[in-house]
């Protein structure tokens, strides 16, 4: 059975080639991919718990495997 990481990667990778053929940069593509981040976040979490997930995130960015959320 496939992780949550590896469903997610294989849709943005997909994501990325579609944006690459039809000329869209990939900035544009994490902007939107950051909005829907944020949606899915806002549906089960309040914005200061968002905002120190994205805290946290800022503060690790040079983390080379991506960022390690831990939940209680």
């Amino acid at each position: 059975m496939a992780t949550a990481r590896e469903i997610v990667e294989k849709h943005v990778q997909a994501a990325l080639d579609e944006a690459a053929e039809t000329g869209h940069p990939r900035d544009s593509v994490a902007r939107v991919l950051f909005d829907q981040v944020i949606k899915l976040y806002r549906m089960d979490r309040q914005p200061d718990d968002i905002a120190s997930e994205l805290m946290a995130a800022a503060e690790n960015m040079d983390a080379g495997d991506g960022i390690a959320f831990m939940r209680p």
